[in-house]
């Protein structure tokens, strides 16, 4: 028996502001906030992706959120399947473009798409995708290049 592709009931969207506890440095100043959009992509069958968009500027933020939420009201009813849902919203998106905030949108609900598709599998993301879980090394600069050599030391 094959297992039935989820369908979206509605895509809700959070917009927050995060004080970061070591700001980052960048060339047009510190990021001391980080500007999210969480996502949560609700199914009818009750199953709810996980998804979040950074926003570089935090006046970006509500705007992304209440975007997301009206691309969500032009999928309701359509089965979780991400690459299906990416390529009906691209269309959709055809004449403003998929740049600044609507990519940001698309990303975000990509990733919910397939945290819906795994959880309706019943497995882990990474399995999901082909991969196995494990540690892998991450890198952050936190701006060290911007901030000068004093500073840097110290850092």
């Amino acid at each position: 028996m094959t297992a039935s592709v989820p369908r979206l009931r509605a895509v809700r969207a959070r917009a927050l502001s995060v004080p970061v506890r070591r700001p980052l440095a960048t060339a047009i100043g510190a990021i001391t906030h980080a500007s999210i959009v969480l996502i949560d992509l609700e199914t009818e069958e009750g199953i709810t992706g996980a998804g979040y968009a950074w926003t570089p500027a935090p006046f970006a933020a509500k705007p992304l959120a209440q975007l997301l939420e009206a691309l969500g009201g032009l999928l309701k009813g359509d089965p979780v399947a991400p690459i299906t849902i990416e390529q009906k919203l691209r269309k959709r998106l055809a004449l403003l473009g998929v740049q600044g905030l609507q990519a940001l949108a698309l990303s975000g609900i990509d990733v919910a798409c397939w945290d819906v598709a795994a959880k309706a599998a019943g497995l882990p993301l990474a399995r999901f995708l082909g991969g196995v879980p494990r540690p892998i090394p991450a890198y952050n600069s936190n701006g060290l290049g911007l901030i000068g050599a004093e500073r840097a030391a110290a850092e």
